[in-house]
């Protein structure tokens, strides 16, 4: 019982930072371009403008997938009530496949939105 509520706390930590992080990029994303912190691709930094883009986008897809993540997860745990870590050990993995995923189609965003040098792109 007690592994089954320890697996189900532990397949949450990465969804509920999905959803802060996505909050918290939305409202404030990153001022520095160059600091610890945040989406740091070649685009993304490219300007202000599309660093200040691609924190929202990617705000904005994390937070609802953050939530599923967070939903799937905990079926999925209890769903596998005699062996919750096998079910712990692919949840994560489907959790960290999905981040990467938002940031690829993110990186995508970018490139439909900006050029090479940051510039918008003249939808026109």
């Amino acid at each position: 019982m007690l592994d089954n509520v320890f697996a189900c706390i532990v397949s949450l930590i990465f969804p509920i930072c999905m959803v802060v992080c996505g909050i918290i990029w939305i409202q404030r994303p990153p001022t520095n371009r160059f600091g610890v912190s945040g989406f740091k691709t070649q685009r993304a930094r490219a300007s202000n403008e599309s660093w200040l883009f691609a924190h929202r986008h990617l705000g904005h897809v994390l937070i609802p997938l953050g939530a599923i993540l967070a939903a799937v997860s905990i079926m999925a745990i209890t769903g596998f009530y005699k062996r919750p870590y096998i079910a712990l050990i692919a949840v994560v993995g489907i959790q960290m496949g999905a981040f990467l995923l938002a940031s690829f189609e993110t990186e995508l965003a970018i490139r439909r939105n900006f050029d090479d040098d940051g510039h918008p792109i003249d939808r026109e």
